[in-house]
Parts: C-alpha cells; structure tokens; sequence
C-alpha cells in the first residue's frame, strides 16, 4: 500500500535535515529505519539502504518501490542528485506532502456531513419503501382508482425492492467494488479528477 503523506513528509524531512547536517546518506537512512514507527515504511528504508550499499543512488532504490514512492517523489530526488541539491529537494518533497496531507483532511472534513446525510436519506428511503409504501399499496388497490404515473413508478420500484431487495443490494455492492477497484487505476483517476473538475 502507499504510505500516507503524512508519513512520507516525515521521512522527507528527517533525512533532508540529516544531510544538511553532514549525516552521510546510508548513516541517515539507518538511523530513520530505527525511529520510523510505521512497519512497512521501516523495512523498505531498510531495503532501500541495502540497495545503496549495493551501488545504486537514492533515487533508483527508491524507484524499486513505487507502490510508497510516486514518480514525482523519484523525479524530485533525481533532480537533486544532479543538482547537488539533495537536502533542499528532500526539503521541498516535505513541504509539498505535508500541504498535500492537509489539503486532503480539509476535503474529508468537507465532505464528512454531506456524506452523513446521503447515508441518513438512504437510509430513510429504505425504511419507507420496506415498511411504509407496502402498506400504501393495499389502500390504492382497495381504492381502485387511476394512479398518477409518478406513484405508479413508486409503487413498482416499492414491489420490485419487496421482492428482490437482496438482488439490490448485491448489485450495489458489486458495482461499488468494481468502481473502487477501477479508481486505483492510474485511467480511474485521472477520469474521477476530470468530471470533479468539471462538475
């Protein structure tokens, strides 16, 4: 799994403030293996630091992980290894993560009530149409008169979730997979970035 921002603008960080201190990079890459408290980040500085003593840069042992570093994480540091800005790169990389990791909490928090408030509808949705319209539908047949489209609509969607409610709810969850697992693709979302730019 990709490791959260958060935790990659500390790992930035710590090592960009090391170098600037004169901490060779294997000696700051070890020492933040032993104080990083997250499991998967410590054993990949552990592997990246492996792949350094075994001739390779920073940047390419960090390439060999791309599911915690992003291309523009690689990007950043072989441009400061070019450079002979490795500590201001590594610097750069932790403010941008870091803006990142708040940006992101503020549209979570954003959208926490509307959210709130979708599942509440829906909720009441189900409720109705499960125990209050079946109830309606008996008056209406009683009545025996002519329906407005609309309610006849109503009525029929009210009966088709009576009877197949767990076809429903398995096609729901079915498309909600599919549609999670299509937006961890790099097409996915770029797609979802679009229509949220549009709309």
């Amino acid at each position: 799994r990709r490791a959260r921002s958060k935790d990659l603008s500390l790992f930035s960080q710590q090592i960009a403030v090391m170098i600037k201190a004169g901490v060779p990079i294997l000696q700051s890459l070890t020492a933040l293996s032993r104080q990083t408290q997250k499991e998967s980040l410590r054993k990949v500085i552990h592997q990246v630091t492996r792949d350094i003593e075994g001739g390779d840069s920073l940047s390419i042992a960090l390439a060999k992980h791309p599911a915690i570093f992003s291309p523009f994480f690689i990007a950043v540091v072989r441009t400061g290894e070019a450079s002979g800005r490795l500590a201001e790169s590594l610097a750069f990389l932790a403010d941008h993560l870091e803006q990142n990791y708040l940006f992101v909490r503020k549209v979570q928090a954003a959208l926490a009530y509307p959210a709130l408030i979708l599942v509440a509808v829906i909720i009441v949705i189900i409720l109705m149409m499960t125990f209050v319209l079946p109830q309606l539908i008996g008056l209406f047949v009683d009545a025996n008169v002519a329906l407005p489209l609309a309610t006849r609509i109503v009525l029929a969607i009210t009966l088709f979730w009576r009877d197949y409610w767990y076809i429903v709810i398995a096609l729901a969850l079915g498309l909600g997979l599919v549609a999670r697992s299509y937006l961890r693709t790099t097409e996915g979302r770029y797609t979802a970035s679009t229509y949220i730019l549009l709309f």
